[in-house]
C-alpha cells in the first residue's frame, strides 16, 4: 500500500561488547569449521578498549544504584517504624494489612471480570 515510502535502513553498527564476548567466551566452543565466520572474528584493539570502558561504566552505575537503593530501603525502614509508633489502638498493623489485601483482591476480581466482558472469543 505505501511501498513507495518504505526505506531500507542500513544495518546497525556492530556491538563492541558482543563482539568481544563472542570472540573470547563463545568462540572456543564453536566447531572448527565455523570459527572463521566473521561473527566470531577477533575484535580490534580499539573495540576491545571500548568494550572494557563500557563494562567499567556499567559497573560504576550499578554500584551507584545499589548504594541509592540501600539508602532508600534504610529510609523506608525508618518510616515504617515511625508509622507503627503512631498507630492508635483501633488501627493495628495486622488489620491494615488485611484491609490492603481485601482491596487488592477486589481490584483483581474487578479487572478479571472486565477482561472477560470485553474480550471477544
Amino acid at each position: 500500500m505505501m511501498c513507495e515510502h518504505v526505506e531500507v535502513l542500513p544495518p546497525p553498527p556492530p556491538n563492541v561488547e558482543k563482539s568481544h564476548t563472542m570472540y573470547h567466551n563463545i568462540r572456543p566452543y564453536v566447531p572448527e569449521e565455523f570459527r572463521n565466520d566473521p561473527l566470531y572474528a577477533k575484535p580490534s584493539e580499539r573495540e576491545g578498549i571500548d568494550a572494557k570502558e563500557a563494562k567499567q561504566a556499567r559497573r560504576a552505575h550499578r554500584a551507584a544504584m545499589a548504594v541509592a537503593a540501600q539508602a532508600n530501603q534504610d529510609r523506608r525502614g525508618r518510616d515504617e517504624t515511625e508509622d507503627e509508633a503512631d498507630t492508635d489502638a483501633s488501627g493495628s498493623p495486622a488489620k491494615k494489612t488485611e484491609e490492603r489485601l481485601n482491596v487488592v483482591m477486589f481490584l483483581i476480581i474487578r479487572n478479571v471480570t472486565y477482561l472477560r466482558l470485553t474480550t471477544c472469543f
